[in-house]
C-alpha cells in the first residue's frame, strides 16, 4: 500500500531541506516523535542508519536515497514487510516549496496493515509534514 499527502511551504526549498534533515529539531516539533538520530552520531547522509521513536514503536531505517535539496528515502525491509518515507521537495514558485511525503508499506505483514490502516497512515503522514512546515518558515533558518 502507498500513500502520499504534500504541503506548500512559503520557504526555498533549501530551508526545507534544512527543517527535513534538523532530527533534533523535527523531535522538538512533533509530539509523537521522541527519537530520531542516526545510529553512527553522524550528519543524516545516504546510507545512514537512523533510530526513529514514534509513539510507542522503534524503526531502525536507512537512507537509501539523499539527493539534496530534494529528495530523501529512507526505510527498512525484513522478511515479512517493507516500508519506506520518500521525501520529494519541488520550488513552486519563488520562496514557495512543495514538501510531499510518501509512505509505503508491503510484504505480506506490510499489505495486511495497510489494508486495515489507510486513513492512519494519511493522519500520521499530515502529522509528520506540519512540523516541517512549521521549521521551514520560522524566522532565522
Amino acid at each position: 500500500m502507498k500513500q502520499s499527502e504534500n504541503i506548500t511551504i512559503n520557504a526555498s526549498p533549501e530551508r526545507v531541506w534544512r527543517a527535513l534533515t534538523d532530527l533534533e529539531d523535527r523531535v522538538k516539533r512533533n509530539d509523537r516523535l521522541h527519537e530520531m538520530s542516526t545510529l553512527d552520531g553522524e550528519d543524516l547522509a545516504l546510507g545512514s542508519r537512523m533510530l526513529i521513536k514514534v509513539d510507542r514503536s522503534r524503526f531502525k531505517v536507512t537512507v537509501t536515497e539523499f539527493d539534496p535539496p530534494t529528495r530523501m528515502v529512507s526505510g527498512a525491509k525484513n522478511p515479512v514487510m517493507t516500508y519506506f518515507h520518500a521525501y520529494d521537495i519541488a520550488e513552486v514558485s519563488e520562496g514557495v516549496t512543495r514538501l510531499t511525503l510518501t509512505g509505503s508499506m508491503g510484504g505480506v505483514m506490510g499489505s495486511l496493515m495497510g489494508a486495515f490502516s489507510k486513513n492512519r497512515m494519511r493522519r500520521d503522514l499530515r502529522d509528520e509534514l506540519a512540523p516541517i512546515k512549521e521549521a521551514s518558515e520560522a524566522s532565522g533558518r
